[in-house]
């Protein structure tokens, strides 16, 4: 069912301030006024300040109606690395394989999810022919390194790509397996209390891990950022998504095509879990409405209803809300931003020339259809924020702190950063954003640069210099560097280290 509060602004959608009233022609302020012409005059002037007044009140109206978004540009301070990177971070606490409480031979594993004070990780082992896996799931406090609980023994578990773990919302985890037909391994689904450390329900499933639908046609999708918090939903194409319960069933739904806009779950991000997704339309769905907008919490449907006639090309989900790309008859594209109960917030539109939105899960953005082309960075509340010029379309974005960073056409993890406060732009650097960002200050990133290198370094945009970085020689081997809440935290096979200021 529509959601009745999302309702789409019926007298335009582009605001604009009413011009001040002008004296008729052929009058001016020292000409002289007969009775009769001043009164018709007084009376013109009233009723253009009603006009005002009325449009005013409409502006007010829409915008003070509830629907209040943050407005923050770029990515808060709170939420970026709580210490300068302008220097190399020493080790603090330690923990070794053992001092978790792993059983030998079994390496520390990777971070699954994370919150402000808690880091979570995941690990498995078979023999060497494969059988017999079993995985290990624990947590740790990340300002001390004390072990929330004894790691939890996961029997049937195998590691990535065959098995995953997921955060399902605050305190929960889903762990799943594939099964193993020619092997006797079953599928299994197992159900973490992350604040007590106890299995609620494990037993066999039909659920995919995220990326393999299977011959059912379904899989996991977790929503959100795979180092810090996710949701799950299971998408089954087609049909639509449904939520994930306590015992790992299939709760709400949502029908629809089944298919979901991800911004980016495998991508490293300091924006908070999103509450709302979009996924595609039912093959029968009105051409006017492709996109269905819904809450990852408990499935409200949250898609507005488009006036007759106008067009919904494509829709968007970010930080903070959702937009929809339209169209009226005879009128440019624009768009149209809502928050994240589905409340019209603010729309904007190009009298001359049309938009086409871009995916970017920290602001909403599109690109302007002109001669030079534009890229638009939008607040949430629907305010523009920065125009950029527009090479080419199909490149990546990063925005990360207060900076846009865009990636070259045609190179390979070549970057330029531009103020989004100032519009100025920086140097193109090598920097390895698309797939190996871990965390920033604000001014300083650090990224991993690939397999091959196994190092991870801290580089500054501004001048595209590395400022330092650590090597596997050094750390130890299957070096990583995660971001967990504002902190850092470093994994080797044989342990984790926390990363902290230099004295």
């Amino acid at each position: 069912m529509t959601n009745p509060g999302a309702n789409w602004p019926r007298d335009g959608f582009h605001w604009v301030e009413s011009p001040k009233p002008r004296p008729p022609h052929g009058l001016s302020p020292q000409s002289p006024k007969p009775r009769r012409r001043w009164w018709l005059l007084s009376l013109a002037i009233v009723i253009v300040v009603a006009v005002v007044a009325g449009g005013i009140m409409a502006w007010r109206s829409t915008h003070d109606s509830g629907a209040h978004v943050d407005a923050t540009i770029g990515t808060p301070q709170d939420l970026l690395i709580s210490f300068s990177l302008n220097q190399k971070p020493v080790p603090g606490w330690h923990l070794s394989a053992t001092d978790i409480g792993l059983p030998p031979d079994v390496p520390v594993g990777t971070l699954f999810a994370s919150t402000a004070d808690k880091a979570f990780f995941v690990t498995s082992k078979t023999d060497e022919k494969g059988l017999s896996p079993v995985g290990w799931l624990y947590g740790v406090e990340t300002s001390t390194g004390r072990v929330l609980f004894p790691p939890i023994e996961l029997a049937g578990f195998r590691g990535y790509p065959h098995g995953e773990c997921y955060g399902n919302g605050p305190g929960v985890a889903l762990c799943v397996t594939t099964g193993d037909v020619d092997r006797g391994l079953p599928k299994l689904v197992w159900v973490i209390d992350l604040g007590s450390g106890q299995v609620t329900y494990t037993g066999e499933t039909d659920l995919n891990v995220q990326g393999d639908r299977g011959p059912e046609r379904q899989s996991l999708q977790a929503i959100g950022n795979d180092r810090a918090e996710t949701r799950l939903v299971v998408a089954r194409e087609g049909v639509g998504v449904y939520g994930v319960g306590t015992h790992a069933e299939q709760t709400w739904f949502v029908p629809g095509g089944g298919n979901i806009f991800d911004p980016g779950y495998r991508q490293s991000s300091d924006i908070p879990a999103t509450t709302i997704a979009m996924q595609n339309a039912a093959r029968d769905a009105p051409p006017e409405s492709p996109y269905r907008m819904f809450s990852v919490i408990d499935g409200t449907d949250l898609t507005p209803t488009p006036p007759e006639g106008t067009r919904i090309r494509k829709s968007l989900v970010y930080n903070g809300g959702f937009a929809y790309s339209f169209q009226e008859p005879g009128k440019r594209d624009g768009l149209l931003f809502y928050n994240t109960a589905g409340e019209f917030v603010a729309s904007y539109q190009d009298e001359s020339h049309d938009l086409t939105p871009i995916e970017n899960s920290v602001m909403p953005m599109a690109r302007l259809r002109a001669n030079p082309a534009q890229w638009l960075i939008f607040s949430a509340a629907g305010e523009l924020v920065q125009s950029i010029p527009a090479p080419a379309a199909g490149v990546g974005f990063k925005i990360i702190g207060t900076k846009f960073f865009l990636n070259q056409p045609g190179t390979d993890d070549r970057w330029q950063q531009w103020d989004l406060k100032t519009g100025a732009s920086g140097p193109i650097c090598q920097v390895a954003l698309s797939f190996d960002y871990v965390g920033s200050d604000g001014s300083i990133v650090v990224v991993g640069t690939g397999l091959q290198s196994k190092t991870v370094r801290a580089v500054d945009p501004s001048t595209c210099a590395t400022v330092w970085e650590i090597t596997e020689q050094e750390a130890g081997q299957w070096l990583n560097v995660w971001k967990a809440g504002t902190g850092l935290i470093q994994g080797t096979r044989e342990g984790l280290t926390q990363l902290k200021p230099a004295p």
